[in-house]
């Protein structure tokens, strides 16, 4: 699932850095893959987790990699989502994962 995530921003940034991070709080571990590529305009942040959808279909790409992240993050427990300030100015695509004291379930 994170190969996939990497693999997106990758794929939809021309420049700039791609950060991997993971945070833990006393109930979940969040991780973020956050890009600073072509964005996502905020109207459509609510449809990248829907299959086939693609924002930008000039983009090789069949719209079921992040569908996928979701039903595995979603069969954990777990909640996933994007963020984006808009077109041009990056993604940061976060899940979080409930934490136990073993550690993440």
């Amino acid at each position: 699932m994170l190969i996939n995530l990497i693999d997106n921003a990758i794929k939809f940034s021309e420049r700039g850095q791609i950060v991997i991070s993971a945070r833990e709080n006393e109930h979940e571990v969040q991780f973020a893959v956050s890009d600073q590529g072509s964005g996502i305009h905020k109207e459509n942040l609510g449809k990248i987790f829907e299959r086939f959808y693609q924002e930008r279909p000039q983009i090789p790409g069949a719209g079921i990699g992040l569908p996928i992240c979701q039903r595995i993050v979603q069969a954990h427990g777990g909640r996933i989502w994007a963020e984006s300030p808009g077109s041009g100015q990056g993604t940061t695509v976060r899940f979080a994962l409930i934490a136990s004291s073993k550690g993440v379930e």
